[in-house]
């Protein structure tokens, strides 16, 4: 789990609002939801369903997530949401904003909640550029590239080639 906030500089809040459009499939209407960020004191847009504003925290062990997310061509923000299906209209509650896919992918693997994603806008690139120098690259040596051939099939190929022996020259004569 990510540490707390170390500096007041390390969050930033965004409205976020989800709107709901429905969608025809076959002979069955269906929804699809899409997400809009808009700045902290933007007012409620009408077409919006449901409206949150959060905190996009950034902490120091996720930098090479920002960073690849930031090298991307289309830097994204990733939306944790809930669907309340208890409710006869079920809508969907923005609970958490990242610009880290790593903990995109995690929540979408747990399957519980549903992610979406939205252009980053400039300014929040600018800020997380700002992060990143002050707190410079992340240079743990956990990427798989970095761990490509260092397992234990690599380990055991040095050992798996045959050793010659003085019995074994004989028959090669």
């Amino acid at each position: 789990m990510p540490a707390q906030i170390s500096n007041p500089d390390d969050s930033y809040t965004i409205k976020v609002a989800m709107v709901r459009t429905q969608a025809r499939v076959g002979q069955w209407l269906t929804d699809n939801w899409e997400c809009l960020l808009l700045p902290a004191e933007a007012s409620d847009p009408d077409q919006a369903t449901t409206c949150a504003t959060l905190q996009l925290l950034l902490h120091r062990d996720e930098r090479t997530a920002y960073r690849m997310n930031l090298s991307s061509r289309e830097p994204k923000l990733f939306i944790v949401c809930d669907l309340d299906d208890e409710q006869e209209d079920e809508l969907m509650h923005p609970l958490r904003i990242s610009a880290s896919q790593d903990l995109a992918a995690a929540y979408m693997d747990g399957g519980e909640e549903d992610v979406f994603s939205a252009p980053m806008p400039a300014a929040v690139q600018c800020w997380i550029e700002a992060f990143m120098s002050r707190h410079g690259e992340d240079t743990s040596d956990t990427g798989k590239r970095r761990r490509r051939g260092k397992g234990e099939k690599h380990k055991g190929a040095k050992d798996a080639q045959p050793e010659t022996t003085p019995h074994s020259q004989e028959n090669l004569s």
